[in-house]
């Protein structure tokens, strides 16, 4: 990874700094997202915190691959999912203003470099890169330059925005889009409408119609499986890189006994979607159709709800899978 020399953070230490002194968060709610399209790139949709308290800070997802991101996180009480899985599914660059000790030592010299100087609660500034599937880190050259960019578009973004502001209904899913506008020939903000409002879980259907005819012929079992998608929260070191890897993990455990089946970690390339449609026809056609299948999320449901109808299988969504809620306590703990 380059090492991001300080004049690199100098620049995005000063126009963060200019946009907390404006105090957007003031007037956009958390939920009102700023989206900001440049000619031939993809848009880019910022989250701003500080309306409801809890600290302030800027979210930047990149694309609607990030907008889907940012839907994953509003929604995961709906589809039940652990904090650390969403956290560790995320692809986006954060600035916050928070304690000392949220600040890393790395974070802290540049700070101190700067000669910037921080008191009182919410006021330190540091940056966070998050990528999925790894422990969340510090910018590195890249994203320093993306995200100077990025904060900068959003200043003129909120410019535009006070000279000349836009009834926009962000309660139904609409957003301020600021974009060059090559008719006026110059910059503008506009109400926008998205092309989805919730996370939109994508996976491979089966569409082989000879795995799809086994798959209807199996023979019935009389058993019930537990199936899940974790993250392992192993700090995994990659070469050549200062991100560390958190493998994410597929779980099959017997619903009777708690018994496990299968607890396979996921290679960085590896899709445990993929994995798990694969080894679920694998054991059904092995063993016979379980009558039930739990999963605990809806990501996992819906992964699995074509081989469920194919076959006859109930699927049924619970809290907690007691089986691999244990696996995974016995594996924190050792």
């Amino acid at each position: 990874m380059e090492i991001a020399g300080i004049e690199a953070w100098k620049n995005l230490y000063e126009t963060a700094t200019r946009i907390r002194e404006r105090k957007p968060w003031e007037e956009f709610w958390e939920m009102d997202l700023i989206g900001i399209q440049e000619e031939g790139k993809k848009p880019v949709f910022f989250n701003l915190l500080g309306k409801e308290g809890n600290g302030c800070g800027i979210v930047v997802y990149e694309g609607y691959e990030g907008l889907n991101d940012f839907f994953l996180l509003l929604e995961k009480d709906r589809l039940n999912l652990a904090s650390d899985y969403v956290l560790f599914s995320q692809n986006c660059l954060a600035a916050f203003w928070g304690a000392r000790e949220e600040v890393i030592e790395e974070q802290r010299q540049v700070i101190k470099e700067l000669g910037y100087k921080y008191y009182g609660k919410d006021q330190w500034l540091y940056f966070i890169s998050h990528c999925k599937g790894y422990f969340p880190c510090m910018l590195n050259q890249e994203e320093i330059s993306r995200m100077a960019n990025f904060l900068a578009l959003l200043e003129q973004a909120l410019d535009c925005w006070d000279q000349d502001p836009v009834s926009v209904d962000f309660e139904h899913g609409n957003i301020y889009l600021y974009f060059y506008d090559k008719t006026k020939e110059k910059w503008v903000g506009k109400e926008k409408a998205l092309p989805f409002s919730e996370y939109q879980i994508s996976y491979l259907e089966i569409t082989d119609e000879k795995l799809m005819n086994e798959l209807k012929q199996a023979r019935k079992g009389d058993y019930r499986l537990e199936a899940e998608l974790s993250f392992s929260n192993m700090m995994d070191k990659e070469k050549h890189t200062e991100r560390v890897l958190n493998r994410k993990m597929c779980l099959i455990a017997d619903a009777d006994n708690g018994r496990m089946l299968k607890a396979d970690l996921m290679e960085r390339e590896a899709q445990a979607e993929e994995w798990l449609i694969q080894y679920m026809i694998d054991f059904i056609l092995g063993h016979g159709a379980p009558k039930e299948i739990l999963v605990s999320n809806g990501i996992v449901a819906a992964v699995l709800e074509q081989i469920c109808t194919l076959t006859g299988i109930t699927i049924t969504q619970v809290k907690e899978l007691s089986g691999i809620a244990g696996f995974m306590d016995t594996l924190g703990r050792s």
